[in-house]
């Protein structure tokens, strides 16, 4: 499995990655993180980003910012289409250093105007169709579009941070990329804190607290958002049973399975899947959830 960690690349003497996606299926990238700040439009369908155990619903001309080193998870309705940009981190601060307090993780469809929305499309729009490879200098028109882009977004946001997220340093983020990672890999199994931190060479209460201060939750709580990701999406997009489900995904108590899953998607699971697929509740009307 690859680290959850994405290393930016600036590729056409550009300080940013841009791409422009269309999915014909579901499809789900579980909690990653990267320096960079993200741009996510999106043009058709529906996504369903957690930032922080925080479920954010995109809708179409809608889009949101990620900001630096923020665990995020992404989950994708079907027939989804939109623009991803990551722009580098030095780039914005180089161009605004004053902007620190800005929340990065916000839907912006939110605070911004329909207008400003727009205008973020069109830009977008542009970088998209600025892709000739045999001119020479089109760097130079992509930059443009780009401070445009940090123009607007600076200009129009009005969100502060309260609660900045901790600057991870080299020896920091090496420990944290080996331990998400291996969470990662092994959720559907018994994971104590206990177990885990002893892997690590770390006592429970420093792992603990140095969880809860770089992933913004409790060890607990990140496992169970692993947990019911995988739950969701099989709810939605497999026959299996809630039971299979539920063996599958990792929690050790039904009960407990059920209301958490309740708790986060608002419907228990067999009720979520009938509501999305008259067909598969069909299938299972002899469930009970």
């Amino acid at each position: 499995m690859k680290y959850p960690y994405e290393i930016v690349t600036n590729s056409n003497l550009l300080p940013a990655r841009f791409t422009a996606t269309w999915n014909p299926v579901a499809e789900y990238y579980p909690p990653h993180w990267h320096t960079d700040i993200e741009l996510i439009f999106l043009l058709e369908g529906s996504l369903f980003i957690t930032i922080n155990g925080t479920v954010i619903t995109l809708t179409p001309d809608s889009f949101i910012l990620i900001g630096s080193n923020r665990i995020h998870s992404i989950q994708s309705g079907e027939a989804t289409s939109g623009y991803m940009l990551q722009l580098s981190l030095n780039f914005v601060k180089e161009n605004c250093p004053d902007c620190s307090h800005i929340a990065f993780d916000t839907c912006i469809g939110e605070t911004f105007s329909a207008d400003g929305r727009m205008a973020v499309r069109k830009i977008l729009d542009n970088l998209c169709t600025s892709s000739s490879p045999d001119e020479t200098y089109l760097h130079l028109l992509q930059k443009s579009l780009l401070y445009q882009l940090l123009y607007v977004i600076m200009k129009d946001f009005q969100s502060e941070d309260s609660a900045p997220c901790p600057i991870l340093d080299e020896k920091n983020s090496e420990r944290l990329i080996s331990i998400v990672d291996y969470l990662n890999s092994h959720f559907q199994e018994a994971l104590s804190l206990s177990a885990v931190s002893e892997l690590f060479g770390l006592s429970p209460a420093y792992l603990s607290r140095f969880f809860k201060k770089y992933i913004g939750m409790t060890y607990t709580a990140y496992l169970d958002m692993l947990r019911l990701n995988l739950a969701h999406h099989l709810i939605l997009y497999t026959d299996f049973s809630v039971q299979q489900i539920f063996e599958a995904s990792g929690f050790c108590n039904y009960p407990v399975f059920v209301r958490k899953f309740r708790e986060k998607y608002g419907k228990p699971p067999l009720q979520l899947r009938k509501s999305c697929s008259p067909a598969a509740g069909k299938a299972h009307r002899s469930e009970e959830a």
